[in-house]
């Protein structure tokens, strides 16, 4: 597993993915077989940034959290 850094580009409820359709995000088919798209729930569109050629030691967290490390 790897470590990178994207940017939420947006976030929509689940039942409003059409929203999405004008930034060019659709999930992958593999996204929607496995992902969870149940009503209450958001999907993210994320852009990719780059990633981390060398491990980044870092303790994380469950959900959002801001890595204080330096960057790129």
């Amino acid at each position: 597993m790897g470590l990178c850094v994207v940017r939420i580009v947006a976030c929509v409820k689940t039942t409003e993915l059409h929203q999405l359709d004008p930034i060019g995000f659709r999930p992958e088919v593999s996204e929607r077989l496995f992902g969870n798209f149940e009503e209450g729930r958001y999907a993210w569109a994320l852009e990719h940034l780059y990633d981390f050629t060398q491990p980044v030691p870092a303790e994380g967290a469950q959900g959002l959290w801001t890595w204080r490390g330096h960057t790129k």
